[in-house]
């Protein structure tokens, strides 16, 4: 008998889709284009399988493998349900991960989180963001800012909030945003595509207010200020300098579409709107007022700012391609990072938990 068998996604009858337009603690939700409510994922858009009898971590990790390998360019995702018995906690995670490829290192990454030292030594596992839970993160390819990024990018859900409580995963194909922002013919849009973006970071040092969030000590973890420059000679980050106050400031240009390294066709590989400083005002206890000074900032790859109206057209036809999945413990979903994006919905963090691991191979 097979390991992993297809089966149905979830209904998500129980589950209030969940309200988009103008949500509090988003700054991507405030277009006017963007939906009144998330749609939730289906057969379209993601394969879902079930772990169908009791295995051990060693066999049930070779028929992931196998299954992922085979499956994943169908549509870019894949979700796999049940094996929260198999792998518990992120230690056997990580053993998984171990087996799916090689670990993709998460240095000079603008989400602010952290490792999991108990699933140290067995692949590198990061808990999810740590944006307190009331934000809600717009899609991303992950690390799409750096000149080389993952190819492949893993959740598996430990802890997962009650269905009133939201916390589902948006997940969004990025060569549908791609054609649809063709389609739009906005100059601006246009612009960036031909001539990619600027990236701008100002990261403060973890000893200062500025820094409890975002720091350059989280960015790059255990790396000292030589290392760090080093970091970026490397990652092709051509101008950087140290403020008095201990920040770390940097820019370098990045383009803004790539074509798919198996099937060729353009896809919108860039973080232009969730990296704008804008998206800071959205979080609690922001310290920034001047976007240009947020830990991260895009403009034009001249350096002209982004206007509201291309943010506005960016954030809308994301939202509009993107559909949800509510979360259960024990789902795994791995995502072709070339294709499909994913970001976080909010959940009620007084009310219930959620708790990922995140994991990322080349």
């Amino acid at each position: 008998m097979a390991l992993l068998l297809p089966e149905p996604l979830p209904s998500y009858a129980e589950c209030l889709q969940p309200k988009l337009r103008d949500r509090p603690w988003s700054a991507s939700t405030q277009s006017p284009m963007v939906p009144e409510s998330l749609k939730f994922i289906s057969q379209e858009e993601i394969d879902c399988y079930r772990l169908a009898a009791e295995a051990k971590a060693e066999e049930a990790g070779k028929a992931i493998k196998q299954l992922v390998d085979e499956k994943l360019f169908d549509k870019g995702a894949v979700l796999i349900r049940g094996l929260l018995p198999v792998f518990p906690t992120n230690k056997e995670f990580g053993i998984l991960v171990e087996k799916m490829g090689k670990s993709f290192t998460y240095s000079a990454g603008t989400a602010s989180r952290a490792h999991d030292p108990d699933a140290e030594g067995h692949g590198e596992v990061m808990f999810g963001a740590d944006e307190p839970p009331e934000v809600t993160i717009e899609m991303h390819l992950e690390m799409s800012y750096n000149r080389d990024m993952p190819a492949r990018i893993y959740f598996y859900c430990h802890k997962a909030p009650s269905v009133e409580n939201g916390g589902a995963v948006p997940v969004c194909n990025m060569r549908k945003v791609y054609q649809q922002l063709k389609k739009a013919g906005n100059k601006d849009v246009e612009d960036i595509m031909e001539n990619g973006l600027r990236y701008m970071r100002t990261l403060h040092s973890r000893d200062t207010p500025e820094g409890a969030l975002y720091s350059w000590q989280k960015t790059f973890p255990g790396q000292s200020r030589k290392e760090v420059e080093e970091s970026l000679e490397k990652l092709g980050f051509d101008q950087h300098e140290w403020l008095e106050n201990g920040a770390l400031r940097y820019s370098y240009h990045m383009r803004a579409v790539r074509p798919h390294p198996k099937f060729g066709d353009p896809v919108w590989t860039n973080q232009a709107s969730i990296c704008h400083g804008s998206y800071y005002f959205a979080i609690p206890d922001n310290l920034v007022e001047d976007p240009r000074l947020g830990p991260t900032h895009t403009t034009h790859a001249n350096g002209r700012e982004l206007s509201q109206g291309t943010l506005d057209l960016i954030r809308g036809v994301q939202w509009q391609v993107c559909r949800g999945h509510q979360w259960a413990p024990g789902d795994l979903v791995v995502l072709d990072n070339f294709t499909n994006s994913h970001g976080r919905m909010a959940w009620n963090g007084k009310k219930s938990d959620r708790k990922l691991g995140v994991a990322l191979t080349y």
